[in-house]
């Protein structure tokens, strides 16, 4: 019989840790591992379909708002849910499910417990991390530098990884619009990922910038404030022209084989997924130093870096992007794809399947 398996994840957005998730429950061995999913919340189903296709099935805590009557009654169905289902292990992807599973894991059947440092967390979230750590069995962070905050439980570091051969050039599908030069930043509409320093560092250069010159903002709305200032800031600088805002999809890399450049100016980043598909499909990215936190961008090798939150370096990057050659750029990209091919997602699950056979296997 194959061990049961509940991965517990906030969301089926369209966020880096969901395209994680789907690439593992994509190639775990089904004779070995029975796969459920369960997200706290139910807003965006982004990869539902994707795994209803591999016949996993899927539950929610149906969490709402953070009331304190919607997180006892989230709690209360988390523990029903674990003695219906009664899984061998748990993985927790974020930051609350780690947090429900370990303070319900007394009230539970017996069963292996994984937490996941998959962002930056807040100094109040390292807080509860480092009190209730303790209630897991292993603890995976996706980048070495999450190591330096004080644990007392067993750290694996499984980076994140990417499926290279979605983003090669013939798998993708061309766009009706033309432009000289195109601007990519793939993000949710968040204000740790920065939209407003873009549009600073655009409304600087929008004298100067080539004819045809479009930016192409790519993300689902997670934070209804920032889209709202979003469109107010495009408004008042008038980049209307300048600027095209698209739906979250599942087909990616159309996208980014249509820029010419990505760019991410985030405040705050664990491992950026972003670098390593804009790596993959070929394409330089202009990063902020926060955003390169894995240090996979190298200035002026295989992109370009700006200090966090500097709109005037991140327009001098852009115009440094925009006037180098498009051969050169093309080169940067290759120098990209090398790095790329070190993230598979084989060498990922192999990493995951070992986790997971360590855990349970373990007294």
């Amino acid at each position: 019989m194959p061990y049961r398996v509940l991965h517990f994840i906030d969301t089926l957005g369209a966020g880096g840790a969901e395209r994680q998730l789907v690439y593992l429950l994509e190639n775990l061995a089904p004779a070995r591992y029975e796969s459920h999913v369960l997200t706290t919340y139910d807003t965006f189903r982004h990869y539902e379909a994707e795994l209803r296709s591999l016949n996993i099935p899927l539950y929610s805590l149906h969490h709402g708002d953070l009331y304190p009557t919607n997180r006892a009654r989230a709690f209360s169905r988390y523990v029903h849910l674990m003695w219906q289902l009664r899984p061998q292990l748990v993985h927790g992807w974020l930051h609350y499910p780690n947090l429900i599973a370990r303070l319900a894991r007394p009230l539970c059947p017996p069963h292996r417990l994984v937490t996941a440092v998959r962002s930056e967390y807040s100094r109040r979230q390292w807080c509860i991390e480092q009190v209730t750590e303790s209630l897991s069995d292993f603890r995976v962070v996706i980048n070495t530098k999450q190591q330096t905050k004080n644990t007392h439980i067993p750290t694996i570091t499984i980076p994140n990884a990417i499926d290279t051969n979605l983003f090669l050039a013939k798998h993708t599908q061309t766009h009706p619009y033309k432009t000289s030069f195109t601007l990519l930043m793939v993000a949710r509409i968040d204000p740790r990922k920065d939209h407003q320093t873009l549009l600073n560092a655009l409304h600087q250069l929008h004298q100067t910038l080539p004819n045809r010159f479009k930016t192409i903002l790519l993300g689902e709305i997670t934070d209804l404030a920032t889209q709202q200032q979003l469109e107010k800031t495009i408004e008042k600088y008038n980049l209307n022209e300048l600027i095209e805002q698209l739906p979250p999809t599942n087909n990616m890399a159309s996208h980014y084989h249509l820029a010419d450049v990505t760019v991410l100016p985030s405040r705050t980043e664990a491992s950026a997924n972003v670098i390593l598909e804009s790596f993959a499909a070929g394409k330089p990215i202009i990063s902020s130093t926060a955003a390169n936190s894995n240090a996979l961008v190298e200035h002026k090798t295989t992109g370009w870096i700006f200090p966090t939150g500097n709109s005037n370096a991140l327009a001098e990057c852009i115009k440094i992007a925009w006037q180098t050659p498009q051969e050169e750029r093309i080169l940067m990209g290759k120098r990209g794809q090398e790095i790329a091919r070190f993230y598979s997602v084989a060498k990922m699950v192999k990493q995951y399947e070992q986790l997971y056979e360590r855990a349970l296997s373990d007294p």
